[in-house]
């Protein structure tokens, strides 16, 4: 690359600012782009170079990763140079919109004597759940959505499970009290745990899940 009488051996991009590093008097250039970050690592290409023949195609693949992406929107740009004269530079521009995570929300609702509220959201069919509440030793569950939608719920020890014998399951959408239990407390906080469990669809896929806050029986 030439520019103004210097021959520059390398260009680069850290996110923030541009360096082009000169071969003459290997000093380095840092270029302000504008940008205060360009976060644009959500994005890449399968191959950065490459030459194709006069008529024939040359397939490169993109991938888009959002798993260090907070929800919203995103842009970044790809640019192909090559020695075409009527099109040297081609910019493409590449969005993508991150959404928030959808799970399962369960917490302690209200809790009475030896008696508590285990309350759910659920943006999913659920067709089975096993997770435990440490803290207490578990006794008669009743009641709540999980009755309504035709599930067997027992408990024991510290666990409760849950599950439909005729395929039924917890409708998506479904929101309120999951089932009542009885407990017998033996520490000063009960705390969600999934231990070993997992709540599931249909086919049996393990499906995200967010527990609420510990709580204490004396509450």
């Amino acid at each position: 690359i030439g520019y103004l009488g210097y021959i520059f051996h390398g260009i680069t991009h850290n996110g923030n600012d541009i360096f082009i590093d000169n071969w003459d008097n290997e000093a380095l250039y840092q270029l302000d782009d504008g940008e205060e970050n360009s976060n644009s690592n959500w994005v890449s290409v399968s191959q950065s170079s490459g030459s194709t023949s006069p008529g024939h195609d040359e397939h490169i693949e993109v991938y888009l990763d959002a798993s260090n992406l907070d929800a919203g929107y995103y842009s970044s740009t790809i640019t192909i140079y090559s020695n075409d004269p009527d099109d040297s530079v081609i910019d493409i521009p590449v969005e993508l919109w991150v959404n928030e995570t959808q799970q399962i929300e369960v917490s302690f609702g209200e809790i009475s004597g030896n008696q508590m509220e285990i309350l759910i959201d659920t943006p999913f069919d659920l067709a089975g759940f096993q997770f435990n509440i440490n803290g207490a030793q578990l006794y008669d569950p009743y009641g709540g959505i999980a009755e309504e939608s035709g599930f067997y719920v027992s408990a024991q020890d510290q666990t409760i499970l849950g599950f439909s014998f005729s395929g039924d399951v917890i409708p998506e959408g479904s929101t309120g009290v999951l089932t009542y239990v009885g407990f017998e407390a033996y520490d000063d906080q009960l705390c969600f745990d999934l231990g070993g469990g997992a709540f599931v669809d249909s086919d049996a896929n393990e499906l995200p899940i967010n527990f609420g806050d510990c709580v204490s029986p004396c509450e």
